[in-house]
């Protein structure tokens, strides 16, 4: 429910407070939490990516597990040029 409640609305997940807790669930310890969090990230529209949501997103695709791979490729497919830091070009 709270992905339809961010994906109808441009300012929330722009908001600092939103991305600082999306960043935040990517550290969680359970697989089930971050893949959903990465599909949450990859099923709205993040005009400004914070910092933070970058470099989780970073992690994300060094991940030993293949399926929190796949769904952080996901994310930074959709965030498009908006996530093309040199970072994430040379991940």
């Amino acid at each position: 429910h709270i992905m339809d409640s961010l994906a109808k609305t441009a300012y929330l997940p722009s908001s600092k407070m939103i991305q600082n807790r999306l960043s935040t669930l990517l550290l969680s310890r359970d697989d089930k939490i971050v893949i959903r969090t990465l599909d949450t990230i990859a099923g709205i529209d993040l005009v400004e990516p914070t910092q933070e949501v970058i470099t989780a997103l970073l992690n994300a695709l060094g991940d030993e597990d293949r399926c929190i791979r796949v769904a952080a490729c996901a994310a930074i497919t959709n965030m498009g040029e908006k996530a093309a830091t040199k970072k994430v070009i040379t991940a």
